[in-house]
């Protein structure tokens, strides 16, 4: 198992910034680069924090971990990143044991022998996907999407209250001149084209002429 140490010649940060860092500091001061690093190599090295370690032992509940993208994708997305590192860190701090699923020809398996008590699928999940991992596990809760709310729990941001929230802050400011960047179309739940829920929160509370960039 790695020590902080080894996250500190890994990505070449001090030890106690990476210590910061892992244990939310908030009175550190350090780029979102530098936390996504820290964090991706903690969990590339499987490094976990010591009172983590004194309670590994006495745990019982064994979940696994689904994500929607490749690691080369995460490094792309930091929101995607963070929520992956914070799902795992909670699971470990309140003494499950954690492990992964992975897609080998089209077929979700996992290394562990251990059954499983459940399944955290982080990202949005086809069909044929959510089929295959209740073969594994009846027991799924999906996060940042919601594919079926009558048959499985799920955690999801409130994008409508975001938005107003971010937008009353700005009109407090004196903003009046306000416009929405952002994809006019994302992935809906069941991975079809939709139009992007955020710009159509914007355009609903500012009821007002938009200007929106595609990116």
């Amino acid at each position: 198992m790695a020590t902080i140490r080894d996250l500190a010649k890994h990505t070449g940060f001090s030890v106690t910034t990476i210590s910061r860092v892992l244990n939310n500091d908030p009175t550190l001061n350090v780029t979102d680069n530098t936390r996504v690093s820290i964090l991706e190599a903690a969990d590339e090295l499987h490094y976990t924090l010591p009172k983590t370690r004194r309670s590994h032992k006495n745990r019982l509940v064994h979940i696994a971990i689904v994500e929607m993208m490749s690691l080369k994708e995460q490094l792309a997305d930091p929101y995607y990143l963070y929520l992956k590192n914070y799902v795992v860190r909670n699971c470990m701090e309140h003494d499950c044991n954690v492990s992964y699923l992975f897609e080998q020809s089209g077929k979700y398996q996992t290394l562990e022998k251990t059954p499983l008590d459940g399944i955290l699928a982080i990202g949005i999940f086809s069909d044929q996907q959510i089929a295959q991992l209740l073969e594994i596990s009846p027991n799924i809760v999906f996060v940042d999407s919601s594919p079926d709310e009558r048959r499985f729990d799920s955690v999801v941001l409130n994008f409508r209250l975001g938005v107003e929230q971010a937008l009353d802050y700005l009109l407090y400011k004196g903003h009046r001149k306000i416009g929405f960047l952002g994809p006019a179309y994302k992935l809906d739940q069941k991975k079809r084209p939709a139009l992007e829920a955020r710009r159509q929160y914007f355009i609903d509370y500012m009821k007002m002429p938009v200007f929106t960039t595609s990116i």
